[in-house]
């Protein structure tokens, strides 16, 4: 596997990474909305913060990959 190719595969994983953290997050505070789940708001809250390391694991990953 080459650089570019490796590059590539990085990008697209870190793109999906990112689009997971958000879908995550949104349907969390989707559900937290919803009446009679207020304590969910803390579920939402955990959820952006665990995505986030993950996005920053995966900002590095990009940023040694190249």
């Amino acid at each position: 596997m080459n650089a570019d190719t490796r590059l590539a595969l990085t990008v697209a994983l870190f793109v999906l990474v990112v689009l997971a953290w958000i879908a995550g997050t949104v349907g969390a505070v989707v559900y937290a909305c919803q009446p009679g789940n207020a304590g969910a708001v803390l579920v939402a809250g955990l959820v952006a913060a665990v995505g986030w390391g993950f996005v920053q694991e995966a900002r590095n990953a990009v940023g040694e990959c190249c």
